[in-house]
């Protein structure tokens, strides 16, 4: 066996900073932990060590910064040499990436996520699909650290500018808005193994001490590349409601069902925007003869290619993501309403609810292209413009209590600068000219 000698090691640190709420999630689930400490809690949390620090694990970096390696055009060959392989002829990382870690939790907290799956056929919440997920909250920040063995110049200026570039999604549920990080800082340093300092120095540190200690020299930052976007304004008409799951808690009052915040700012969730985008392109793709996926796990459709899909045999995930929307200029009441019994046509007894709804407000959907240009992303425009003229007509409504008047809205004025919508003749020509290239 042919081992390389160990002649020169460079080291980096990188803070990456969260941009919107996520955090990997740890393998085991509360609910079962539960089951043995009698504790309960939340569906999912996040990877934690036991000071109660949150960790970022090697894997999940090193699989995202391969793919923005990829993105940079590093060849495969190069590749190999830097990340390894395995496989049947495997071949050894010498990027080696040892994870991260929050250097200082602070009172940052967490956040708190309750959502639920909707039925195909009923159009309502599925029973026994209620979900609570635990997030670390935008602005919180990993100091990561890097090891990168007997580098050649080249090599060295690969990994320097790709750290520099990343605009990495880290974690879970990133085609719903989360992970979304930025990195704010790298340093480097370089050990000469054949200088006795230098060895010293690589004998009596090891790990992230090692790395903290040899990386002094700063590394430019550079603006991450924008993705592609799709933009929809909107403009709320009648109240909409995207609940937490939470309540408002008094003795004197009637609960609240609240609406979802982030810090001072009322948000409409992008899960919950993409299951109702993806089930009106259903819709659409259905009655065009195109589609007929009730599962949304078929594999092979449209929708299927463009949002996703698990199945027993394999899954596949979007290459498009929804972000979190800040409603602007937004106004909130409280509406009552009181359950009606079935069989006296009455007020149901104990039934009193309360929701909190914003009446006004402007938001913008932003759907992000995560795959590279396509003609299914073409297609996404199209049916996305078509999409966003139904929720102007009415044909379709955001969020719960849609049977109640809630979740209408229209479209706003497209500003100025930025992405606009397709425009609504050409989407449907698109359109009819797919349907017509499918057909006999």
């Amino acid at each position: 066996m042919n081992v390389t000698r160990l002649r020169t090691v460079q080291v980096f640190t990188a803070t990456i900073r969260l941009t919107s709420p996520g955090g990997v999630m740890a393998p085991q689930s509360t609910p079962i932990l539960g089951e043995a400490t009698g504790i309960s809690g939340p569906d999912a949390v996040p990877v934690v060590e036991l000071g109660n620090g949150s960790v970022m694990p090697g894997t999940t970096l090193a699989g995202s910064f391969r793919q923005h390696l990829q993105s940079r055009g590093v060849g495969d060959t190069d590749l190999v040499r830097l990340m390894g392989r395995g496989g049947q002829d495997p071949n050894a990382s010498r990027l080696c990436v040892l994870g991260g870690r929050t250097p200082d939790r602070g009172d940052q907290g967490f956040l708190d996520e309750h959502s639920t799956a909707v039925d195909r056929y009923r159009g309502a919440a599925r029973e026994s699909t209620k979900r609570h997920v635990r997030r670390l909250p935008p602005g919180t920040e990993f100091i990561t650290f890097w090891l990168l063995e007997n580098p050649t110049p080249g090599e060295s200026a690969v990994v320097s500018e790709a750290l520099g570039t990343w605009h990495p999604l880290l974690g879970s549920s990133v085609t719903n808005g989360r992970g979304d990080s930025q990195v704010v800082e790298v340093r480097t340093g370089t050990l000469d193994l054949s200088d006795e300092r230098d060895l010293l120095l690589y004998l009596t540190h090891h790990g992230p001490e090692l790395c903290t200690v040899v990386a002094t020299d700063e590394v430019a930052i550079a603006d991450p590349e924008p993705r592609a976007t799709i933009v929809i304004p909107l403009r709320i008409v009648e109240p909409l409601h995207f609940g937490t799951g939470e309540t408002t808690q008094s003795t004197t009052r009637p609960r609240v069902n609240l609406v979802v915040r982030m810090g001072q700012d009322l948000v409409i969730p992008g899960r919950s925007v993409r299951g109702i985008l993806r089930s009106r392109l259903d819709y659409m793709l259905h009655t065009l003869g195109l589609a007929d996926c009730p599962e949304q796990r078929c594999g092979v459709c449209l929708s299927c290619e463009l949002f996703g899909f698990t199945s027993p045999t394999g899954g596949r995930r979007a290459s498009v993501r929804i972000l979190d929307s800040a409603v602007r200029d937004a106004r909130t009441e409280t509406l009552e309403h009181v359950a009606i019994d079935r069989f006296t046509g009455g007020a149901k007894d104990s039934a009193l609810f309360t929701d909190e709804v914003i009446i006004e407000g402007t938001f913008d959907v932003v759907i992000e292209r995560l795959d590279p240009p396509s003609d299914a992303w073409r297609l996404l425009e199209a049916l996305v413009r078509l999409v966003a003229q139904d929720l102007h007509e009415g044909f379709v409504r955001l969020g719960g209590g849609a049977s109640r008047g809630y979740g209408r809205v229209e479209l706003a004025p497209e500003p100025a600068a930025g992405p606009r919508l397709m425009p609504l003749d050409q989407a449907q020509h698109t359109m009819s000219t797919f349907v017509g290239s499918r057909r006999p």
